[in-house]
């Protein structure tokens, strides 16, 4: 058993703190904090080399417009005054031949102006030569010479008189400046050609109990003029 004074030893030191000695506690770790380093970005400026630069494309260009070219003919074709069929011709050239185009129409079908052999020049279809590409860029060639015009007041005067099995026509019109003469036609045929100018009428006799047309156009040394015509329902 402990004694009197050793429990009133353990007692004061218990009871009193203040009066031992301070606990010395260990120094508290200073803590480390991580910092990211700073490190230098490299910017990339793009210069003018890094974008290639546009260039200008050239434009297409056309060939040279050729003097002229050589067209060989496929079939038997006439030289005609002028670019369509209404022109007169002035003469032929054979399938095989050959002719020196100088020039083209502005319209379709193409028709090419070409040197004849006997002089001067004249004009061909296109359908009766062999395809050349290169004549599509010869210049344009106007015709020389103009087609007559047909009246353009021609009207016709109507007589049907069934009871007398009479159907006529009688075509009227003021006369043309630039024609030598009139072509008049019944159900597409030619059936009269009027070689005064200044003549003003002509009368058809018509068949009864049938449709039928009629009209004429005008004609000169260069040619015909557009043709008028009348469908008529005709006379029963």
């Amino acid at each position: 058993m402990l004694r009197k004074h050793q429990l009133l030893f353990l007692f004061l030191v218990i009871t009193v703190p203040g009066c031992s000695p301070a606990a010395t506690l260990p120094p508290s770790p200073i803590a480390v904090t991580d910092f990211p380093t700073s490190t230098a970005t490299t910017q990339i400026i793009p210069t003018d080399t890094d974008i290639p630069a546009p260039t200008d494309t050239p434009a297409p260009t056309s060939p040279p417009v050729p003097s002229s070219v050589m067209l060989t003919f496929a079939t038997n074709a006439f030289c005609r005054k002028g670019p369509s069929q209404q022109y007169s011709d002035v003469g032929s050239i054979a399938a095989g031949d050959t002719a020196q185009a100088d020039g083209r129409s502005d319209t379709v079908p193409r028709w090419w102006w070409v040197q004849r052999r006997a002089g001067g020049h004249c004009w061909v279809s296109d359908i009766t030569v062999q395809p050349n590409a290169e004549a599509e860029w010869l210049p344009i060639q106007a015709p020389e010479y103009a087609l007559p015009q047909t009246p353009p007041d021609l009207w016709a005067d109507r007589i049907c008189n069934p009871k007398k099995g009479g159907f006529a026509v009688t075509l009227n019109w003021t006369p043309s400046g630039t024609a030598d003469g009139y072509y008049v036609y019944l159900n597409s045929e030619l059936i009269q050609q009027i070689r005064k100018s200044t003549r003003t009428s002509y009368v058809i006799k018509l068949p009864m109990n049938q449709p039928v047309s009629y009209g004429m156009q005008a004609y000169n040394d260069v040619g015909s003029g557009e043709s008028i015509i009348f469908d008529d329902a005709g006379c029963p």
